[in-house]
């Protein structure tokens, strides 16, 4: 049962480090989209794992994933193919 309670997770990439407040029932979509307005991302470029599971699942929620308070979540930037 997801916490109706906001949860901190941390996230970390290369040159980031943030800090966000999210909700268990949020989706994978919704955590994106904060991480790349927070870090200043492009639209779809980034890629959320917790440990080493990759978060490919937009609509699933953060607590499919076993997100919890205080979760470690890593940033990959997808390589641009044109």
């Amino acid at each position: 049962m997801p916490s109706p309670v906001p949860i901190n997770v941390i996230v970390e990439g290369e040159d980031h480090r943030l800090k966000l407040s999210v909700m268990q029932g949020d989706s994978v979509h919704d955590l994106k989209e904060q991480v790349e307005t927070h870090a200043g991302f492009a639209r779809g470029q980034v890629r959320l794992l917790v440990n080493g599971q990759v978060l490919d699942e937009d609509s699933n929620s953060l607590a499919d994933y076993g997100l919890e308070e205080d979760s470690f979540i890593q940033i990959e930037l997808k390589a641009h193919h044109h």
